[in-house]
């Protein structure tokens, strides 16, 4: 990751580059353990605070309705649907 656009702004720049260290470490921490220690850690997380991990889940759940609810196609509503030329009545002349 680089920060060089913010070479002008110093506190912009500490603050991405930290955060790109941050973002390293835990991939390293992650990927140096097994699947059932990152289990038991996120386990004895969620039984410490549990309000926190019930809204953590409302909150995912909600996001995840959100995306698949837009992501399915909606009708067209009668008041904007392009209509055929010939559906219009034409005065005689």
């Amino acid at each position: 990751m680089s920060s060089s656009g913010f070479a002008e702004q110093p506190h912009v720049k500490a603050f991405f580059d930290g955060a790109a260290e941050g973002v390293e470490e835990l991939s390293e921490e992650i990927s140096r353990r097994t699947f059932a220690e990152l289990y038991d850690e996120i386990d004895a997380a969620a039984r410490r605070r549990p309000g926190v991990t019930f809204a953590a889940a409302a909150l995912a759940g909600f996001a995840l309705f959100r995306f698949l609810k837009a992501s399915k196609m909606r009708p067209v509503p009668r008041s904007r649907a392009v209509l055929p030329i010939e559906v219009f009545p034409t005065p005689d002349l």
